[in-house]
């Protein structure tokens, strides 16, 4: 079998020659066609419009991103500012004449300015990189942003020796000891590493600000704490700043919420919050503190993100939380990506509901019953996955849905319309395939939502082979959005199933809560029913049916085929098979507590009697496990125990691993092989000879 798969990849490599393909059925190759929007702005005066178009490049292996413009009034065609690959987070200036972006122009981020009426971008050397999140103060006259910055000197742990310590670093040798590859790691915090990147124990991100006239650039915040969302007051004479934190100890996370003074750099807690923090903004009056992000009510990761409002004036420092003001309670759906109105009367809001994402507003005078959320009904698609507003209240919004891939729509008083025509050729050449929406019983009765896609070509009354796909998490979800590889499936014969069983967010948390304590139990059982519905409406073959995931959704594929030998063959990706030794290895510490109640060493027969290492001599089915190299999330160890175990038993597995990649595989020659290797995988196994 497998030697007929390989000789099959090898033909689908060189794509002229295989008679599958046409210029209307999408093959891996055409998802670099494709462009994203990952941002868009609205100028201050509602007048112009700029957003960051991302493009992959198999020529080069890279993403490449541009900055491009759009002026309002009138029929303009958008302008493209900027040509280099790394330009992002384009953000305007108060005159609505000039925008402050990062670029990788010299490899590591940093920040320039273009005026949009004419001209190049001029660099603002800033002297630190990679600098990140731009953003000028209220004048026009300063720009602050993020960088990274090493711990200070200083002895790490008691007694170690002097001549070892981390040392102020000068001029002259400052670069020979930055690029210094080979450095001994010496590690006293648990959050020592990041999926993506890297090592983070000796580097704090800090907030600096640049004069924009006389370039001059200062260090504002110098605690060696990881600062994380900021805004100006309104004067311009401070930042407020959210510091987020897990203490081991009580194995929960908290935040800070800190000001500090521009000038002398005088810094102090306003208030600590019970809960990790994501969004901070101030209200135009200065008087209202709008904080977005989740308390620690419910098991760490599972929790429902909200908005409160604190009142700044008549408080003394640290100000009681207990006092805040909830916006978004009882919504039953994580409220995100906050922001005041230019009238500071209303806080504007995206929530993620049952699989889709509505902006929402939440009119505020001061008082808890003030406080109403409303659905703004601006556009018919079901992702809204951005919005700016304009100090006139026009809303520029990225939106899309399961056929439609994201464009920029612009919402005034009078109506929606749609500004951006991307990828406008790949929508004429490929006919998309819908997805269908169904509801049906899981375990224990509870509603649970899934989708079906029919291949390209449906015919009535024929059953076809199927993928099931699994979603990541657990505590992700399935969106009504537009993704191309469940495209690129049903173009090439699957029907594709995929679903949001219990442990999913946008369905509550007490829904989301559902798998805490039970991976593999309960959420496998919703999964399976979704499977079992999906073959009752007549599309789905029984006996032609495949599975894939990637992160929880790879644990949950080397978990199905442990459980059960109903599927032909198996794709895991960036897989679990062991939680009990993903502990000790993930970044992610405080989440797993959250899914097991506690730390995988005291609960060592629960997790292995959920880990798929467990029942590993089980397995019948064919199964490819592709990971990263560098995955730290879930890190590659866990797929060489499964491949280990499985090549020892004469299972039927292959190994695919992705140098210098962490957990989602980016590079564009990698993700091409990835999308052969399935398809060429499921053809194999699922198709009739």
């Amino acid at each position: 079998m497998c030697q007929n798969y390989l000789q099959y990849l090898d033909n689908d490599l060189n794509a002229k020659e295989m008679n599958w393909l046409s210029k209307n059925v999408l093959t891996p190759k055409d998802m670099f066609s494709l462009q994203n929007l990952t941002d868009a702005q609205i100028s201050p005066d509602g007048k112009k419009v700029v957003y960051v178009v991302q493009e992959a490049s198999l020529d080069e292996d890279k993403s490449k991103n541009s900055i491009w413009l759009l002026r309002l009034d009138g029929e303009h065609k958008p302008i493209r500012l900027t040509r280099h690959a790394a330009d992002a987070s384009p953000r305007w200036a108060p005159d609505s004449e000039r925008i402050a972006f990062t670029s990788g122009r010299d490899e590591k981020a940093q920040l320039y300015i273009i005026n949009v009426n004419g001209g190049e971008a001029e660099h603002i050397k800033t002297e630190k990189s990679p600098a990140s999140s731009p953003l000028w103060s209220p004048d026009g006259k300063t720009i602050a942003f993020k960088s990274i910055v090493d711990k200070k000197p200083g002895p790490r742990y008691a007694g170690e020796p002097e001549e070892l310590a981390p040392k102020a670093q000068d001029e002259k040798n400052h670069d020979k000891q930055k690029d210094k590859k080979d450095k001994v790691h010496v590690i006293t915090d648990i959050n020592y590493h990041a999926d993506g990147l890297g090592m983070i124990y000796d580097k704090y991100p800090q907030i600096f600000t640049v004069d924009v006239e006389d370039k001059t650039c200062k260090q504002i915040t110098e605690r060696d704490e990881r600062i994380g969302d900021f805004i100006w007051n309104r004067k311009g004479t401070s930042l407020i700043y959210l510091v987020n934190e897990y203490t081991i100890e009580r194995a929960r996370s908290t935040s800070i919420v800190r000001q500090v003074d521009v000038d002398n750099k005088a810094d102090s807690k306003l208030l600590d919050f019970d809960g990790s923090l994501g969004r901070v903004d101030l209200a135009p009056n200065g008087r209202w503190l709008m904080l977005s992000g989740v308390d620690n009510s419910c098991p760490q990761g599972t929790g429902e993100s909200m908005l409160w409002v604190v009142d700044l004036e008549g408080q003394s420092l640290p100000l009681d939380f207990s006092k805040a003001i909830n916006l978004t309670a009882g919504q039953g759906a994580s409220c995100m990506n906050a922001h005041w109105d230019h009238t500071g009367n209303s806080v504007y809001f995206i929530k993620h509901i049952h699989g889709a994402t509505q902006l929402c507003q939440v009119l505020f005078s001061g008082q808890p019953e003030t406080a109403r959320p409303i659905v703004l009904p601006i556009t018919k698609l079901s992702m809204i996955s951005h919005y700016d507003m304009s100090q006139d209240g026009t809303i520029v919004f990225i939106a899309s849905n399961f056929t439609t891939p994201p464009q920029v729509y612009l919402r005034r008083k009078e109506g929606a319309k749609q500004l951006t025509e991307l990828n406008k050729d790949f929508l004429q050449k490929y006919e998309l395939c819908p997805a269908e929406k169904y509801t049906y019983k899981g375990a224990d009765g509870w509603d649970v939502e899934g989708w079906l896609v029919r291949p390209l070509n449906y015919e009535e009354g024929r059953r076809y082979p199927a993928v099931l796909s699994i979603h990541g998490g657990p505590t992700g979800a399935y969106y009504d959005s537009f993704q191309f590889y469940m495209q690129l499936l049903a173009h090439q014969g699957f029907a594709v199933v995929f679903t949001n069983p219990r442990g999913s967010v946008t369905y509550g948390a007490e829904f989301a809560q559902g798998c805490v304590n039970d991976l593999g139990g309960k959420d496998f059982e919703d999964i399976m029913a979704g499977l079992d519905k999906a073959i009752e409406l007549g599309v789905v073959d029984p006996n032609r049916v495949g599975v894939m995931g990637w992160s929880y959704g790879g644990f949950m594929t080397c978990w199905t085929v442990t459980q059960t030998d109903r599927f032909k063959a198996a794709i895991g990706g960036a897989n679990i098979s062991n939680w009990y030794t993903l502990y000790g290895c993930s970044d992610s510490h405080s989440y797993a507590e959250g899914l097991w109640n506690g730390v995988a060493f005291d609960e060592e027969e629960k997790v292995m009697k959920h880990s798929p290492m467990r029942h590993v001599r089980n397995v019948k089915t064919p199964i490819m496990l592709l990971h990263g190299e560098s995955d730290i999330r879930c890190p590659i160890d866990q797929s060489e125990q499964f491949y280990t175990a499985l090549k020892r038993l004469g299972k039927e597995v292959v190994f695919v691993r992705y140098p210098g990649q962490y957990h989602g595989i980016v590079k564009p020659t990698y993700v091409l092989d990835r999308w052969l290797r399935t398809v060429g995988w499921f053809q194999h196994y699922l198709m009739e000879s």
